[in-house]
This record gives C-alpha cells, sequence and structure tokens, in this order.
C-alpha cells in the first residue's frame, strides 16, 4: 500500500500496478489554486483516497483537560525534583574530588 502524507493529511494511493512502481520513490503533489490536489508519479496522475487529517494536540487543549492538566503538572514536577537532586549530587561529588585526601596513619 502506498501512503503520502502533505498538508497534514493521508492519502493513500490506489493501489494500480502503476502506482506499486512508485513505492519509495518520489512523487509529485500538484496543489492547485481551486483546493483541488493531483499525486503524480513520473508526470502520470494517480488515483487516491483521504484517509484522515494528522491530529495535533497543543499543550494548552491537554491542559484544558483537569485530569491530564493535572498529571502533567506531576510529571513535571517530578522531572524539576530529579533535576535537583542530579544536580546536588554533581556539586557534592565535585566538592568531594577538589578537597585534598588526607590519610591518618
Amino acid at each position: 500500500m502506498l501512503t503520502l502524507q502533505y498538508d497534514n493529511i493521508l492519502f493513500m494511493i490506489e493501489p494500480f500496478q502503476f502506482a506499486q512502481a512508485a513505492i519509495g520513490k518520489r512523487v509529485e503533489v500538484v496543489d492547485f489554486p481551486d483546493g483541488g490536489l493531483e499525486i503524480r508519479y513520473k508526470g502520470r496522475s494517480m488515483a487516491y483516497r483521504t484517509l484522515d487529517k494528522l491530529r495535533r494536540v497543543s499543550e494548552a487543549a491537554v491542559l484544558e483537560n483537569e485530569h491530564l492538566g493535572g498529571l502533567l503538572t506531576l510529571i513535571r514536577q517530578s522531572q524539576e525534583a530529579r533535576a535537583t537532586r542530579a544536580a546536588y549530587q554533581q556539586r557534592t561529588e565535585a566538592t568531594r574530588s577538589s578537597q585534598p585526601h588526607v590519610r591518618n596513619g
């Protein structure tokens, strides 16, 4: 099956023998001013169907959902705490390595 993503829309090229030759190859998408589209391979037009618009979710839309917004906040706090602990450990190790080592005995 030959699929193509263009302008956030997924297209499925009808499975004719000519279309099979286009798998893995570069095709041309002609976007006409009237809104029409044509998909071509080696100058020949190929029949297609539109499958679905690719959906993108903005963080603002996710934050509007109370459950997901709360979960994202919890994850962010956990990541910040982990980063703070890692920075503290690095400073502690750097301080230890810069101090002279003294042996008794």
